[in-house]
């Protein structure tokens, strides 16, 4: 989503948090995963990848706090953090709009939302678990039973697109062109910031993906710099300031 991978944007979620260490489950370590490594790691935390949930006890003690975001969950930290505040709490959204949209069920009326901040102590449970178990289900499961605190995500912020879940890259897609129009909204109020806005929504995407964005940027910048600079010395200074 916008040239990274949901796991960065999660990881950058999480070191706005505050945590000091980032536990990534997975089965493998690919390049992109030592990429994510890297990141955490000059960021100041720890980073372990961890492959079933018991693994998760040795890792996390009871005086811990252990924040668990669900796999393909995007939001922005800022809503992430606002949301789950100081105390342990499960984020939840309406059943009947977030399940068919992937979100687990937790009853009736609720769906997790995919984020939870929990106690460490909780971790331990997972122990008295099959070890084929998946590990953030089972501990939505532990926090529910234990009384965790559950916490509706606003409507304003569920239905305005800041709170997805990305199973493939069709809906990938989808919340992109979304997450641009976001990154851009309310900043055409001159002509050039609205020049620019309209350009990132066009060709950002594009951009991203390819990974040379900002290397292409400024080899086009100093061309038309070059093109307006020439179109000055020969006297078209409108068409030069066109160009610049």
């Amino acid at each position: 989503l916008g040239g990274a991978t949901l796991a960065r944007h999660q990881l950058v979620t999480a070191l706005a948090a505050g945590c000091e260490r980032i536990i990534c489950l997975s089965q493998s370590l690919d390049g992109e995963m030592l990429d994510l490594q890297h990141s955490a790691e000059r960021a100041g935390a720890k980073f372990h990848l961890i492959s079933g949930p018991r693994a998760l006890s040795g890792l996390v003690t009871a005086h811990d706090e252990l924040i668990v975001l669900s796999d393909g969950l995007v939001t922005t930290a800022a809503d992430a953090l606002e949301l789950i505040g100081q105390t342990p709490s499960i984020l939840v959204l309406p059943a009947e709009t977030a399940v068919p949209l992937g979100f687990e069920r937790i009853d009736l009326n609720h769906a997790s939302a995919g984020l939870m901040l929990l106690p460490g102590r909780l971790v331990e449970r997972l122990n008295e678990l099959p070890p084929d178990v998946e590990p953030i289900s089972a501990l939505l499961r532990v926090a529910l039973q234990a009384g965790i605190t559950q916490r509706l995500v606003p409507q304003s912020i569920s239905s305005s697109g800041r709170w997805l879940l990305v199973h493939d890259e069709d809906q990938a897609n989808t919340a992109e062109l979304e997450w641009m129009e976001r990154c851009t909204s309310g900043r055409g109020r001159t002509p050039g910031l609205a020049l620019a806005s309209f350009a990132v929504r066009t060709f950002g995407p594009a951009l991203l993906h390819a990974g040379s964005g900002a290397r292409g940027l400024a080899i086009a910048a100093t061309v038309l710099c070059g093109l307006a600079a020439g179109a000055g010395w020969f006297g078209y200074s409108a068409i030069a300031f066109a160009i610049c």
